[in-house]
């Protein structure tokens, strides 16, 4: 009886491991057990440490982690630098209120499932330069995550871009496929480029998304 029970152990470990390796992302951080996901969606496990920022969207849209945890009440030990929502189907929101550190613990019951550290800092603008078809759009980029999408009168869209000291571009996809990393870019009608930065120093990343629409009525370009 005792080797039947001991099967079934290894058996669902085994199990679990597989499913964790198939959940988690490529770009994963080592020995900070924090990742940024393609969809800025950022994915943790015990004694994560992650960075996020503070804009006025960041505050508004906040950010979802996905915790491997199934269900718990997230406790957070400085309340002043956000505030986080339930842990539910293994996820939770947070949202912060100003830059700051705060401990996170997860608890089902009086049980800690999960613990991790996240600190917020105040949004930085990360290019010295950054311009489509000549035109500067750098004064768009200001929270985490900024997306922009194009009118469809243009059949191409030349993206050029300088980076600030202290960031670094970690990953560019264009049309969702990784590419190589270079400063310049031409965008066909219909095409996406996604840009994902990091500061060196603070370690909050960003991303930025440019979107040639096509079938797009509208004469103007609209950001998120």
């Amino acid at each position: 009886m005792r080797n039947k029970r001991n099967y079934r152990k290894t058996v669902t470990l085994i199990l679990a491991l597989l499913f964790g390796i198939l959940l988690c992302p490529a770009e994963t951080e080592a020995g900070n057990n924090a990742t940024l996901g393609a969809d800025g969606q950022i994915y943790i496990k015990n004694n994560f440490k992650k960075t996020l920022v503070y804009s006025a969207e960041d505050r508004k849209q906040g950010y979802m982690f996905e915790s491997y945890v199934d269900e718990g009440k997230v406790k957070l030990s400085n309340k002043s630098v956000g505030k986080a929502s339930s842990c539910e189907w293994g996820q939770f929101d947070f949202y912060p209120k100003k830059p700051g550190t705060t401990k996170v613990k997860i608890k089902n019951g009086k049980k800690t499932k999960l613990t991790g550290t996240i600190k917020v800092v105040k949004f930085k603008q990360p290019f010295k330069s950054f311009k489509i078809d000549g035109k500067s759009y750098r004064k768009k980029v200001k929270s985490s995550h900024t997306a922009v999408f194009l009118n469809d009168s243009r059949l191409k869209a030349k993206i050029k871009y300088e980076l600030k000291p202290g960031w670094k571009v970690t990953q560019v996809k264009k049309d969702i496929v990784p590419c190589k990393k270079k400063k310049t870019y031409t965008l066909e009608r219909g095409g996406m480029l996604d840009i994902y930065l990091k500061n060196k120093k603070r370690g909050e990343e960003l991303i930025v998304s440019v979107n040639l629409a096509a079938g797009s009525d509208s004469g103007d370009d609209w950001y998120e």
